[in-house]
């Protein structure tokens, strides 16, 4: 299976200073996979992502991109982080009825990656 990124994402797997959930570095990029709305079939994402409150979180370019449609028909999501593999529930953030997360989100975006003008999508691991 073919990877495709979103325009913009980095594509290297640089490790930078981050987050306490994966040791002492936190890799730079999470692997999203959602089920398509049309087709049913798995569909991986390669993406940025940030932890904030034992959420991890991703940022869309824009609400009309497929992973997003298929997030808001079945947010049942799977996550991959390096080895490690999760099932998980994922979210769009509302600008204004999340606006202390959704601007935490833009914030903490921008300072790992030089870029949050995106539209933040919260992803909360499933208890298993």
């Amino acid at each position: 299976m073919q990877r495709r990124s979103i325009s913009g994402f980095a594509r290297q797997p640089e490790l930078i200073v981050g987050s306490s959930e994966l040791g002492k570095s936190e890799p730079r990029n999470i692997y999203v996979t959602t089920i398509g709305r049309v087709s049913g079939l798995p569909r991986e994402i390669e993406i940025w992502f940030g932890t904030l409150d034992g959420k991890y979180f991703v940022m869309a370019e824009n609400l009309w991109a497929h992973w997003i449609r298929n997030i808001e028909r079945n947010p049942h999501v799977k996550v991959r982080i390096e080895n490690r593999r999760f099932e998980a529930t994922a979210r769009v953030l509302d600008e204004r009825k999340d606006a202390d997360r959704y601007s935490a989100m833009c914030d903490l975006m921008r300072g790992k990656y030089q870029w949050g003008d995106g539209l933040p999508v919260e992803i909360t691991l499933d208890d298993n």
